[in-house]
């Protein structure tokens, strides 16, 4: 029984994985769900194989730094306690992201004994492979028929159309690289569709950021990992961008007149700051100030007077800024530094250091630096992800995942040179 239970465990966790980062999206609670599963089972495993558990400084250092951000935010909300009415998203998020980054530093300290002892023949990796994009595809429906019964208004994934986009697109970045990482004939047609069906979710839901981002990822993995030569790269994407934005002026007015009013709005700024653009600036220089004030940490209602202070003697009162500063100030570490403290902020940018080390003593930094540290730190810096618990519970999931599919091969290299 127990035999039966190490053999099969660990592919049942990784198949766990797949369905959490797939669903808790479009499926909060389900996805949730199949996070604890996989933990819980994860821990069994490792019990059941303690004589063999084995750990490196790399994922004793990523653990780590999900701990201290994870306590970070535990500590804050034990010593800021929500008011009941409370209409702020730090009181209302924390105490379920604190608890998701805990359980995430345990996930890695235990994945290692997990991913030693993982035998993924040929069919079980096609089956996860087409795990994963039939889960990608699952996600991407749901949007694609929200937007299309609810015409003339931005895609969401039971979510704003902002986070929608941004963990569409890294579940459609953790697809494309279980695609990358198996051989099978003629799998560029799955990756056209992937970053088809991924573009057309970022100009439903209209989100710019996003659709800088994602071109500039994708030409950065394909730098990075050589796919072709640098002028074909290169050109290649001039090409692409030039029909793109052709597409887009054409097809997706709405879309396009939100990118062009960017220059309007920064280039207006100091005249005009009540837009999108204008109050970003004003939150972000507002949450430095506040942070200044309170280098400790202050409770989320004190940020908010502190940072309406500001706005109304240095910006002008901005209204669009204040009405976004009840929710965060869009931008990860401003928002740490802000509420939990120079600590907070500090030990996000640890995380972020320790991600990237993480990924180069596991030998896969060629595809998650532009896979996953850089949309993570891209979109963190225009929005706020680690106040979100859908986030942080696919992060937990998607980082297992890149270190599990890149050391499962059967017989030779199934990595390839070319997609």
């Amino acid at each position: 029984m127990i035999n039966i239970i190490k053999k099969r465990l660990p592919v049942i966790v990784v198949c766990l994985m797949v369905l959490s980062a797939s669903t808790v999206l479009s499926d909060k609670v389900l996805g949730r769900n199949l996070f604890y599963l996989a933990i819980a089972f994860t821990s069994i495993f490792t019990a059941i194989n303690y004589k063999k558990f084995t750990i490196q400084r790399e994922d004793l250092l990523l653990a780590i730094a999900f701990l201290c951000v994870g306590i970070s935010q535990f500590y804050w909300f034990q010593r800021f306690p929500a008011e009941p009415d409370t209409i702020f998203m730090a009181d209302i998020n924390y105490p379920r992201t604190a608890t998701y980054l805990l359980l995430t530093a345990l996930l890695v300290l235990f994945l290692p004994s997990l991913a030693a002892t993982l035998h993924l023949g040929q069919r079980s990796q096609l089956l996860i492979t087409l795990l994963v994009v039939v889960g990608f595809t699952y996600m991407c429906a749901v949007g694609l028929y929200y937007s299309f019964t609810h015409p003339g208004m931005r895609l969401r994934i039971d979510s704003a159309a902002t986070v929608s986009a941004y963990l569409c697109v890294l579940q459609g970045l953790l697809t494309l690289y279980v695609i990358y990482n198996i051989n099978f004939q003629k799998k560029y047609i799955i990756v056209l569709f992937v970053i088809g069906i991924t573009t057309l979710v970022i100009l439903l839901t209209q989100t710019r950021s996003v659709f800088i981002i994602y071109p500039l990822v994708l030409l950065a993995f394909a730098l990075i990992n050589r796919l072709w030569s640098f002028r074909t790269i290169v050109g290649s994407g001039v090409l692409l961008a030039g029909v793109l934005a052709l597409v887009v002026g054409l097809l997706f007015h709405n879309f396009f007149d939100r990118m062009t009013q960017v220059y309007n709005q920064v280039s207006e700024y100091n005249s005009n700051n009540n837009t999108s653009v204008g109050a970003r600036i004003s939150m972000w220089k507002s949450g430095l100030y506040a942070t200044t004030v309170h280098p400790g940490g202050q409770s989320a209602a004190m940020r908010f007077h502190e940072v309406s202070h500001y706005m109304d003697v240095n910006e002008r009162g901005n209204p669009e800024g204040k009405r976004n500063a009840v929710y965060h100030l869009h931008n990860d570490v401003i928002d740490s530094l802000s509420l939990q403290g120079i600590a907070g902020g500090l030990s996000l940018i640890f995380l972020f250091i320790s991600l990237i080390f993480y990924f180069y003593r596991k030998k896969i930094i060629g595809s998650t630096l532009a896979f996953s540290v850089m949309p993570v730190v891209g979109f963190g810096m225009v929005d706020t992800l680690f106040i979100n618990d859908r986030f942080i519970v696919m992060l937990a999931m998607q980082v297992s995942l890149f270190v599990i599919m890149a050391n499962k091969k059967t017989g030779n290299n199934i990595i390839d040179s070319q997609l």
